[in-house]
């Protein structure tokens, strides 16, 4: 429990007093929280099944606990608030779990934190402009600080309705991200037209996910155009259109979002719409890996791992993957993951690569389930089960996985945690091959031989 009494300046409104104390009520019991939390997985760790953790995770699992105001005053001077935030270590374990088995929300979560930072570093940029400021330019500088006052109210909505999302009161959370959005906040408007994209909380629904981005994009948010870009580029509720999509992404990109340009370097590196130019999408994961987006780093850590445009270096794809996995990429996961269990730009770590695999699977990515398995098969770092070891495999195919296409080749091929079936590891090794899995290629040919 604590108290946060904001003192106003005299370019502070009643809201922008609340949202400031409400703000620095949350901060501190937030950094308090975030000490309880990370001892609750310390002690817990076994039970969890995962050793891997980071600071990151610690500050969104502490973030999704619900803040209950217990008072709050106005006098024209000061806004007074009085909070507490209430967690038990069954609370907070289930919460994690939750966020693993949602990537979605943890990657949403993730971004919304990294809004919130930005507001408020805008908000300290304006108040300082604002103390300094003439009067010609006090009135454009007042209405910025505003609305960055409005993208924190906002951003604190969206987390209270993730937290009502575990909870299963989502209904309810939701009325004021609406309410927000309908009084015309453009990012509040590009939040609930993702909820609806996704089908988070409500039901998943494209053309109202673009009605409220349409309003978001019309306001210059540079997300809205991002995501916009992004049905077209995949013809969610709209007619495919991968040539407007890329217009939409350099839009964005000129405004600064790192999201589209992740996207558009993936479409310079397939070079199905536009020209393959994989070092312009080099550049392009190097921008958006220097603004910590998760996916610009794993990319570029990959290129760099194998010598794609680059000269072959495994300490940046280790320290670029570190850094992506930290920020809770599943990918990034599994390939840090591979490299400690081969010893590539690291010391070989049975127990991290198990642990990075883990939390990689836990997340949902399949080349991680599928390596998990392998450890099971082999029975590196946790007994030798070769049942656990096929399920893991079966999972990874169902993915879409070639690595997990070639391993369940093997499991028919080699009959492990199945009977031996030529014919099931010719089908899975052809699949594989088909994408041009060179051990799957080479498989097929001994056993056609």
């Amino acid at each position: 429990m604590r108290d946060y009494d904001y003192v106003a300046t005299d370019y502070d409104s009643k809201f922008t007093s609340r949202v400031n104390a409400i703000d620095g009520l949350k901060s501190s019991l937030l950094d308090e929280l975030g000490t309880y939390v990370q001892n609750v997985i310390k002690v817990n760790k076994d039970s969890l099944g995962e050793a891997y953790m980071t600071s990151d995770t610690v500050q969104l699992t502490a973030g999704i606990v619900s803040l209950k105001l217990l008072e709050e005053r106005w006098n024209r001077i000061d806004y007074y608030v009085k909070g507490r935030m209430q967690a038990d270590p069954d609370e907070v374990l289930q919460a994690l779990k939750d966020l693993r088995k949602d990537q979605q929300m943890e990657q949403e979560l993730r971004n919304s934190m990294d809004e919130l930072k930005q507001a408020r570093a805008e908000i300290t940029r304006l108040k300082q402009q604002l103390a300094q400021a003439q009067p010609a330019q006090r009135k454009q500088l007042e209405i910025n600080y505003v609305d960055a006052m409005k993208n924190v109210e906002v951003e604190h909505a969206y987390q209270k309705a993730m937290r009502a999302r575990i909870d299963g009161n989502f209904d309810e959370a939701i009325k004021l991200l609406v309410k927000l959005a309908e009084g015309g906040s453009a990012l509040a408007q590009a939040r609930l037209g993702h909820l609806y994209e996704k089908g988070m909380g409500v039901k998943q629904d494209y053309q109202e996910a673009m009605y409220w981005y349409e309003k978001a994009r019309r306001q210059g948010w540079a997300g809205a155009l991002g995501r916009i870009g992004f049905l077209y580029e995949r013809g969610l509720g709209v007619e495919r259109d991968p040539k407007k999509a890329v217009k939409l992404y350099q839009q964005a990109i000129a405004l600064d979002n790192n999201m589209s340009k992740a996207n558009l370097e993936q479409m310079y590196l397939q070079g199905d719409v536009i020209q393959r130019d994989q070092k312009q999408a080099l550049e392009l994961f190097r921008e958006s890996a220097e603004n910590g987006n998760g996916k610009g780093l794993t990319m570029l850590a990959y290129m760099y791992e194998k010598g794609i445009v680059v000269d072959i270096d495994f300490d940046k794809a280790r320290e670029y993957y570190q850094q992506a996995a930290d920020r809770g990429n599943p990918k990034a996961m599994a390939r840090l993951g591979d490299m400690y269990l081969k010893g590539r730009g690291v010391i070989k770590n049975k127990a991290m690569a198990f642990s990075l695999f883990l939390a990689g699977a836990q997340r949902g990515n399949a080349f991680a389930i599928a390596k998990l398995g392998h450890m099971y098969e082999k029975g590196i770092h946790v007994n030798k089960d070769d049942t656990r070891a096929f399920e893991l495999y079966q999972e990874s195919a169902q993915l879409g996985s070639t690595f997990g296409y070639f391993k369940m080749g093997h499991a028919y091929h080699k009959g492990i945690g199945v009977r031996k079936n030529k014919k099931g590891a010719i089908k899975w090794y052809e699949k594989a091959a088909a994408r041009g899995h060179f051990k799957s290629q080479k498989m097929l040919y001994k056993l056609h031989s």
